[in-house]
Protein backbone atom coordinates (compact mmCIF):
# COMPACT_ATOMS: atom_id res chain seq x y z
CA UNK A 1 0.00 0.00 0.00
CA UNK A 2 1.25 3.11 -0.95
CA UNK A 3 0.74 5.64 1.93
CA UNK A 4 2.77 8.69 0.27
CA UNK A 5 0.60 8.85 -2.89
CA UNK A 6 -0.16 11.72 -5.16
CA UNK A 7 -3.62 10.83 -3.83
CA UNK A 8 -3.92 10.70 -0.26
CA UNK A 9 -0.82 13.72 -0.49
CA UNK A 10 -3.89 15.89 -2.17
CA UNK A 11 -6.32 14.58 0.34
CA UNK A 12 -3.74 15.46 3.67
CA UNK A 13 -4.00 18.70 2.16
CA UNK A 14 -7.55 18.98 1.76
CA UNK A 15 -8.10 17.76 4.96
CA UNK A 16 -5.76 20.52 6.84
CA UNK A 17 -7.79 23.00 4.77
CA UNK A 18 -10.93 21.84 6.19
CA UNK A 19 -10.21 21.41 9.67
CA UNK A 20 -8.77 25.46 9.49
CA UNK A 21 -11.86 26.21 8.65
CA UNK A 22 -13.65 24.36 10.70
CA UNK A 23 -11.42 25.61 13.99
CA UNK A 24 -11.86 28.94 12.13
CA UNK A 25 -15.24 28.58 12.06
CA UNK A 26 -15.76 27.41 15.45
CA UNK A 27 -13.88 30.38 17.18
CA UNK A 28 -15.98 32.86 16.09
CA UNK A 29 -18.29 34.21 18.61
CA UNK A 30 -20.02 37.02 19.17
CA UNK A 31 -19.35 39.56 21.97
CA UNK A 32 -15.67 40.35 23.39
CA UNK A 33 -13.52 42.18 20.69
CA UNK A 34 -13.53 40.39 17.27
CA UNK A 35 -10.18 40.33 14.74
CA UNK A 36 -10.33 41.57 11.75
CA UNK A 37 -11.78 37.44 10.51
CA UNK A 38 -14.17 37.25 13.50
CA UNK A 39 -12.18 35.79 16.01
CA UNK A 40 -13.28 36.69 19.44
CA UNK A 41 -10.19 38.20 21.45
CA UNK A 42 -10.60 38.09 25.30
CA UNK A 43 -9.94 41.75 26.57
CA UNK A 44 -7.08 39.91 29.61
CA UNK A 45 -6.12 38.46 26.63
CA UNK A 46 -4.92 41.96 24.31
CA UNK A 47 -4.53 43.50 27.54
CA UNK A 48 -1.22 40.83 28.48
CA UNK A 49 -0.16 41.25 24.69
CA UNK A 50 0.02 45.26 24.66
CA UNK A 51 1.67 45.13 28.59
CA UNK A 52 4.40 42.22 27.11
CA UNK A 53 5.31 44.54 24.23
CA UNK A 54 5.54 47.21 26.08
CA UNK A 55 7.96 45.44 28.39
CA UNK A 56 9.53 44.46 25.27
CA UNK A 57 10.39 47.81 23.47
CA UNK A 58 10.77 49.65 27.11
CA UNK A 59 7.63 51.80 26.51
CA UNK A 60 6.88 54.18 28.88
CA UNK A 61 3.06 54.68 28.18
CA UNK A 62 0.20 53.76 26.09
CA UNK A 63 -3.25 54.49 24.56
CA UNK A 64 -5.04 51.69 22.56
CA UNK A 65 -8.31 51.35 21.31
CA UNK A 66 -10.42 48.44 18.96
CA UNK A 67 -13.23 49.74 16.67
CA UNK A 68 -15.69 46.87 16.19
CA UNK A 69 -19.01 47.66 13.86
CA UNK A 70 -18.33 51.43 13.93
CA UNK A 71 -17.89 51.42 17.80
CA UNK A 72 -14.96 52.04 20.02
CA UNK A 73 -15.40 48.33 22.20
CA UNK A 74 -11.53 48.50 23.56
CA UNK A 75 -9.62 51.19 25.48
CA UNK A 76 -6.47 50.24 27.21
CA UNK A 77 -4.41 53.24 28.65
CA UNK A 78 -0.75 51.54 30.19
CA UNK A 79 2.14 53.44 31.46
CA UNK A 80 3.48 56.60 32.62
CA UNK A 81 2.67 59.75 30.60
CA UNK A 82 5.33 61.46 32.44
CA UNK A 83 7.93 58.19 34.06
CA UNK A 84 10.03 60.70 36.25
CA UNK A 85 6.44 62.56 37.95
CA UNK A 86 5.18 58.90 37.84
CA UNK A 87 1.99 60.44 36.38
CA UNK A 88 0.15 58.09 34.31
CA UNK A 89 -2.01 57.51 31.16
CA UNK A 90 -5.41 58.54 31.25
CA UNK A 91 -8.42 58.84 29.00
CA UNK A 92 -7.56 62.27 28.55
CA UNK A 93 -3.66 62.15 27.74
CA UNK A 94 -2.59 63.67 24.79
CA UNK A 95 -0.20 62.73 22.12
CA UNK A 96 1.34 64.36 19.09
CA UNK A 97 0.29 61.68 16.59
CA UNK A 98 2.84 62.74 14.33
CA UNK A 99 2.23 61.41 10.33
CA UNK A 100 -0.70 60.16 11.19
CA UNK A 101 -1.63 63.63 10.89
CA UNK A 102 -1.82 63.54 7.12
CA UNK A 103 -5.07 61.02 6.43
CA UNK A 104 -7.02 63.48 9.03
CA UNK A 105 -6.11 66.46 6.73
CA UNK A 106 -6.38 64.33 3.93
CA UNK A 107 -9.99 64.19 4.61
CA UNK A 108 -9.75 68.28 5.75
CA UNK A 109 -9.12 68.80 2.17
CA UNK A 110 -11.42 66.33 0.13
CA UNK A 111 -13.99 69.17 2.00
CA UNK A 112 -12.62 71.62 0.25
CA UNK A 113 -12.93 69.50 -2.72
CA UNK A 114 -16.55 68.89 -1.94
CA UNK A 115 -17.38 72.74 -1.50
CA UNK A 116 -15.74 73.88 -4.95
CA UNK A 117 -13.06 75.60 -3.00
CA UNK A 118 -10.15 73.47 -4.47
CA UNK A 119 -9.95 70.97 -7.61
CA UNK A 120 -7.68 68.20 -6.75
CA UNK A 121 -6.07 68.26 -10.35
CA UNK A 122 -5.57 71.79 -10.83
CA UNK A 123 -2.04 73.07 -9.76
CA UNK A 124 -1.77 74.47 -6.40
CA UNK A 125 -0.03 77.85 -7.85
CA UNK A 126 -3.07 79.01 -9.26
CA UNK A 127 -4.85 79.17 -5.78
CA UNK A 128 -1.77 80.77 -4.51
CA UNK A 129 0.39 82.35 -7.06
CA UNK A 130 3.18 83.88 -4.20
CA UNK A 131 6.40 82.43 -5.56
CA UNK A 132 7.06 79.42 -3.57
CA UNK A 133 10.42 78.11 -4.63
CA UNK A 134 12.65 79.24 -7.93
CA UNK A 135 12.33 75.81 -9.48
CA UNK A 136 9.93 76.66 -11.44
CA UNK A 137 8.28 72.94 -11.63
CA UNK A 138 6.80 73.34 -8.56
CA UNK A 139 3.70 75.24 -10.60
CA UNK A 140 2.86 72.15 -11.53
CA UNK A 141 2.10 70.32 -8.53
CA UNK A 142 -1.18 69.82 -7.48
CA UNK A 143 -3.31 68.51 -4.56
CA UNK A 144 -3.58 64.95 -5.88
CA UNK A 145 0.13 64.76 -6.23
CA UNK A 146 0.58 66.27 -2.91
CA UNK A 147 -1.61 64.11 -0.63
CA UNK A 148 -0.23 60.88 -2.79
CA UNK A 149 3.29 62.43 -2.52
CA UNK A 150 4.14 62.66 -5.81
CA UNK A 151 6.08 66.00 -5.70
CA UNK A 152 9.39 64.95 -6.31
CA UNK A 153 9.97 66.88 -2.87
CA UNK A 154 12.53 64.99 -0.32
CA UNK A 155 10.46 64.62 3.30
CA UNK A 156 11.55 67.78 4.75
CA UNK A 157 14.13 70.72 3.63
CA UNK A 158 15.20 70.75 7.59
CA UNK A 159 17.08 67.25 7.00
CA UNK A 160 19.75 69.25 4.78
CA UNK A 161 22.37 71.22 6.37
CA UNK A 162 21.55 74.06 3.89
CA UNK A 163 17.65 74.13 4.51
CA UNK A 164 17.16 74.05 0.96
CA UNK A 165 14.29 72.69 -0.81
CA UNK A 166 15.41 71.03 -3.51
CA UNK A 167 13.20 68.70 -6.65
CA UNK A 168 14.80 64.88 -6.37
CA UNK A 169 12.39 64.35 -9.33
CA UNK A 170 10.13 66.22 -11.67
CA UNK A 171 6.31 66.08 -10.15
CA UNK A 172 4.21 63.40 -10.65
CA UNK A 173 7.47 61.07 -11.93
CA UNK A 174 7.31 59.07 -8.96
CA UNK A 175 6.42 57.97 -5.29
CA UNK A 176 9.14 59.79 -2.82
CA UNK A 177 7.67 60.49 0.53
CA UNK A 178 7.34 63.98 1.57
CA UNK A 179 6.09 66.30 4.63
CA UNK A 180 7.07 69.13 2.54
CA UNK A 181 4.26 68.22 0.11
CA UNK A 182 1.62 67.87 2.25
CA UNK A 183 2.64 72.01 3.85
CA UNK A 184 2.83 73.05 0.24
CA UNK A 185 -0.98 71.96 0.30
CA UNK A 186 -1.64 73.50 3.76
CA UNK A 187 0.33 77.48 2.52
CA UNK A 188 -2.51 76.69 -0.25
CA UNK A 189 -5.31 76.20 2.22
CA UNK A 190 -3.79 79.18 4.45
CA UNK A 191 -4.41 81.11 1.85
CA UNK A 192 -7.62 79.93 0.46
CA UNK A 193 -8.88 80.91 4.66
CA UNK A 194 -7.43 84.66 4.51
CA UNK A 195 -3.78 83.96 5.05
CA UNK A 196 -3.35 82.97 8.56
CA UNK A 197 -3.06 79.40 10.32
CA UNK A 198 -5.17 80.22 12.61
CA UNK A 199 -7.81 80.89 10.00
CA UNK A 200 -7.13 77.26 8.97
CA UNK A 201 -6.72 75.90 12.09
CA UNK A 202 -10.69 77.10 12.61
CA UNK A 203 -12.07 75.78 9.47
CA UNK A 204 -10.47 72.71 10.16
CA UNK A 205 -12.48 72.89 13.70
CA UNK A 206 -15.80 74.11 12.23
CA UNK A 207 -15.67 71.37 9.38
CA UNK A 208 -13.81 68.55 10.96
CA UNK A 209 -13.71 68.49 14.81
CA UNK A 210 -16.58 69.96 16.18
CA UNK A 211 -19.00 67.76 13.74
CA UNK A 212 -17.42 64.65 15.02
CA UNK A 213 -17.01 66.07 18.53
CA UNK A 214 -13.25 65.90 18.84
CA UNK A 215 -13.21 68.16 21.82
CA UNK A 216 -9.12 67.70 22.60
CA UNK A 217 -7.74 67.73 18.91
CA UNK A 218 -5.78 70.27 17.23
CA UNK A 219 -3.22 70.96 14.32
CA UNK A 220 -1.92 74.19 16.05
CA UNK A 221 -0.65 73.44 19.50
CA UNK A 222 -1.82 75.78 22.78
CA UNK A 223 1.31 77.07 24.10
CA UNK A 224 2.24 76.65 26.78
CA UNK A 225 2.14 72.78 26.51
CA UNK A 226 -1.15 71.15 28.06
CA UNK A 227 -0.84 69.67 31.57
CA UNK A 228 -2.69 66.32 30.04
CA UNK A 229 0.12 66.30 27.44
CA UNK A 230 2.23 62.78 27.67
CA UNK A 231 6.18 63.63 27.57
CA UNK A 232 8.43 61.87 25.16
CA UNK A 233 10.94 59.67 25.31
CA UNK A 234 13.83 58.44 23.37
CA UNK A 235 14.51 54.95 21.72
CA UNK A 236 16.51 53.98 25.19
CA UNK A 237 12.95 55.84 26.96
CA UNK A 238 15.21 58.74 28.49
CA UNK A 239 13.65 62.33 28.38
CA UNK A 240 13.33 64.47 25.42
CA UNK A 241 13.82 67.92 25.83
CA UNK A 242 11.29 68.32 23.17
CA UNK A 243 10.26 72.40 23.63
CA UNK A 244 14.55 72.99 22.89
CA UNK A 245 14.31 70.95 19.27
CA UNK A 246 14.56 72.83 16.14
CA UNK A 247 11.51 71.32 14.80
CA UNK A 248 9.15 71.97 17.68
CA UNK A 249 10.68 76.15 17.77
CA UNK A 250 10.02 76.69 14.34
CA UNK A 251 6.34 75.31 14.43
CA UNK A 252 5.01 77.17 17.18
CA UNK A 253 2.05 78.64 15.93
CA UNK A 254 2.18 76.53 12.44
CA UNK A 255 -0.54 73.75 11.15
CA UNK A 256 2.20 71.28 10.46
CA UNK A 257 -0.11 69.28 8.13
CA UNK A 258 1.85 66.23 7.90
CA UNK A 259 2.54 66.01 11.44
CA UNK A 260 0.91 68.56 13.78
CA UNK A 261 -2.35 66.97 15.24
CA UNK A 262 -2.29 66.34 18.83
CA UNK A 263 -4.79 64.15 19.52
CA UNK A 264 -6.11 60.81 21.56
CA UNK A 265 -7.67 57.60 21.57
CA UNK A 266 -11.02 58.70 22.26
CA UNK A 267 -10.97 61.62 19.67
CA UNK A 268 -9.25 59.77 17.00
CA UNK A 269 -11.05 57.16 17.09
CA UNK A 270 -14.37 59.34 16.23
CA UNK A 271 -12.48 60.68 13.20
CA UNK A 272 -11.98 56.98 12.27
CA UNK A 273 -15.12 55.80 12.32
CA UNK A 274 -16.49 58.59 10.36
CA UNK A 275 -14.61 57.10 7.99
CA UNK A 276 -16.18 53.78 8.40
CA UNK A 277 -19.47 54.96 8.44
CA UNK A 278 -19.23 57.56 5.54
CA UNK A 279 -20.45 60.29 7.32
CA UNK A 280 -17.85 62.83 7.24
CA UNK A 281 -17.48 62.89 3.03
CA UNK A 282 -19.54 62.37 0.39
CA UNK A 283 -19.57 58.59 -1.70
CA UNK A 284 -18.03 59.70 -4.14
CA UNK A 285 -15.19 62.20 -2.62
CA UNK A 286 -14.64 59.12 0.42
CA UNK A 287 -13.69 56.50 -2.43
CA UNK A 288 -11.70 59.07 -3.98
CA UNK A 289 -9.64 59.55 -1.34
CA UNK A 290 -9.74 56.01 -0.73
CA UNK A 291 -8.80 55.12 -4.27
CA UNK A 292 -4.75 53.37 -4.91
CA UNK A 293 -2.87 56.37 -7.02
CA UNK A 294 0.51 54.91 -6.74
CA UNK A 295 2.95 51.96 -5.72
CA UNK A 296 4.88 52.59 -2.51
CA UNK A 297 7.34 50.05 -3.70
CA UNK A 298 7.00 48.28 0.15
CA UNK A 299 5.64 44.81 -0.23
CA UNK A 300 3.53 43.06 2.27
CA UNK A 301 3.06 40.14 -0.30
CA UNK A 302 1.30 42.52 -2.76
CA UNK A 303 2.64 46.12 -3.25
CA UNK A 304 1.83 48.45 -0.53
CA UNK A 305 -0.11 51.52 -2.49
CA UNK A 306 -0.77 54.53 -1.21
CA UNK A 307 -4.14 57.04 -1.61
CA UNK A 308 -4.75 60.36 -0.92
CA UNK A 309 -3.60 60.42 2.61
CA UNK A 310 -3.76 56.76 3.32
CA UNK A 311 -1.28 53.61 3.13
CA UNK A 312 -3.30 50.81 1.28
CA UNK A 313 -2.54 46.98 2.60
CA UNK A 314 -3.97 44.10 0.93
CA UNK A 315 -3.93 40.76 0.35
CA UNK A 316 -6.76 39.88 -2.58
CA UNK A 317 -9.67 38.58 -1.61
CA UNK A 318 -8.24 38.28 1.91
CA UNK A 319 -7.07 41.95 3.74
CA UNK A 320 -7.39 45.14 2.74
CA UNK A 321 -6.82 47.95 5.18
CA UNK A 322 -5.89 51.58 5.34
CA UNK A 323 -3.97 53.14 7.68
CA UNK A 324 -0.80 54.63 8.67
CA UNK A 325 2.19 55.51 10.97
CA UNK A 326 3.48 58.42 12.27
CA UNK A 327 7.32 59.15 14.16
CA UNK A 328 7.23 62.78 15.72
CA UNK A 329 10.83 62.79 18.49
CA UNK A 330 9.55 60.91 21.55
CA UNK A 331 6.18 60.17 20.00
CA UNK A 332 5.07 57.59 17.68
CA UNK A 333 1.90 55.72 16.49
CA UNK A 334 -0.44 53.79 14.41
CA UNK A 335 -3.67 53.06 13.15
CA UNK A 336 -5.60 50.90 10.56
CA UNK A 337 -8.85 50.80 9.18
CA UNK A 338 -11.39 48.86 7.15
CA UNK A 339 -14.58 50.92 6.29
CA UNK A 340 -16.61 47.62 4.87
CA UNK A 341 -15.91 45.30 8.15
CA UNK A 342 -16.34 48.92 10.32
CA UNK A 343 -13.33 47.76 11.75
CA UNK A 344 -9.34 48.88 13.31
CA UNK A 345 -7.42 50.12 15.84
CA UNK A 346 -5.47 53.03 17.04
CA UNK A 347 -2.39 53.10 19.17
CA UNK A 348 -0.71 56.60 20.07
CA UNK A 349 2.42 56.27 22.43
CA UNK A 350 5.51 58.33 23.61
CA UNK A 351 7.86 56.50 22.74
CA UNK A 352 10.05 55.22 19.69
CA UNK A 353 8.51 52.24 19.25
CA UNK A 354 4.43 52.38 18.92
CA UNK A 355 5.25 52.18 15.30
CA UNK A 356 6.56 48.98 15.11
CA UNK A 357 4.32 47.81 18.02
CA UNK A 358 1.36 49.05 15.71
CA UNK A 359 2.11 46.87 13.05
CA UNK A 360 2.99 43.88 15.54
CA UNK A 361 -0.67 44.47 16.83
CA UNK A 362 -2.25 44.41 13.24
CA UNK A 363 -1.03 41.24 12.44
CA UNK A 364 -2.05 40.03 15.84
CA UNK A 365 -5.54 41.60 15.57
CA UNK A 366 -6.33 40.61 11.94
CA UNK A 367 -6.21 36.86 13.25
CA UNK A 368 -6.46 36.87 16.92
CA UNK A 369 -4.72 35.04 19.63
CA UNK A 370 -5.36 31.91 17.81
CA UNK A 371 -3.23 31.12 14.69
CA UNK A 372 -3.81 27.79 14.44
CA UNK A 373 -6.61 27.79 11.78
CA UNK A 374 -4.37 29.83 9.53
CA UNK A 375 -1.57 27.88 9.58
CA UNK A 376 -3.73 24.90 9.05
CA UNK A 377 -5.27 26.43 5.94
CA UNK A 378 -2.16 28.18 4.64
CA UNK A 379 -0.55 24.98 4.84
CA UNK A 380 -3.16 23.08 3.00
CA UNK A 381 -2.82 25.74 0.41
CA UNK A 382 0.27 25.67 0.05
CA UNK A 383 0.65 21.32 -0.20
CA UNK A 384 -1.99 21.36 -2.96
CA UNK A 385 -0.38 24.45 -4.79
CA UNK A 386 3.33 22.50 -4.82
CA UNK A 387 1.25 19.31 -5.67
CA UNK A 388 -0.76 20.89 -8.59
CA UNK A 389 2.96 22.39 -9.72
CA UNK A 390 4.12 18.88 -9.27
CA UNK A 391 1.89 17.29 -11.44
CA UNK A 392 2.01 19.64 -14.01
CA UNK A 393 5.84 19.61 -14.19
CA UNK A 394 5.34 15.75 -14.44
CA UNK A 395 2.79 16.06 -17.06
CA UNK A 396 4.75 18.67 -18.92
CA UNK A 397 7.89 16.35 -18.73
CA UNK A 398 6.11 13.60 -20.36
CA UNK A 399 4.81 15.43 -23.21
CA UNK A 400 8.32 16.33 -23.97
CA UNK A 401 10.08 13.11 -23.77
CA UNK A 402 7.32 10.94 -25.18
CA UNK A 403 8.40 9.56 -28.64
CA UNK A 404 7.37 11.23 -31.66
Amino acid sequence: MRIFSIKNFIIFSALLVIIGFAIFKLAKTEGGIQSYFGQSIESDELNDFLSNKMQQYDIPGLSFGVINEGKLVFESYKGFANKEQKKPITKQTLFESASISKPVFSAFVMLHVEKGLLDLDKPLFHYYPAKYLDDPRYKKITARMALSHQTGWPNWRWDRKDHKLEFKHSPAEAYLYSGEGYQYLAETLRHIHGGSWQGLENAFQEWVAQPLNMKASTFIESYPVPDRKAHPYDKNSEAIDYQQLSDYKRNIGVYVAAASLITNVEDFSKWMVSIMEGNLLSPEKQKEMLTAQIGTGQSLVTEVMYTLGFFEMKLPGLVEVYGHGGNNHGFTGFFALNPDKKWGYVILTNSEYGEQLGAEALAYLLIGPNALPFILIASGFVLLMLTILFLATRSLYRLIKKPT
